[in-house]
């Protein structure tokens, strides 16, 4: 997180106002969040107990991509 840029509070204002939803990455399940306004992408384990990234500068495009790949699930 430090060495994206991404603070606590940028990950609460994803997680509280941000879009929710499940996508396929290299066959796992993962939860997704984005908040459109700051731009950033989560991506949380299916669990939803470990952050698995954060990508400061996503667009909307990069959140439609991996959810058209829904149909895999």
């Amino acid at each position: 997180m430090a060495e994206r840029g991404v603070t606590i509070e940028n990950i609460q204002t994803a997680v509280e106002e941000g879009r929710l939803f499940a996508y396929v990455h290299s066959g796992l399940i993962k939860i997704g969040y984005y908040d459109e306004q700051g731009e950033l992408f989560l991506s949380i384990d299916q669990r939803h107990t470990k952050l698995v990234t954060a990508i400061r500068k996503s667009s909307r495009g990069y959140v439609d991509r991996l959810l058209e790949r829904r149909d895999f699930m």
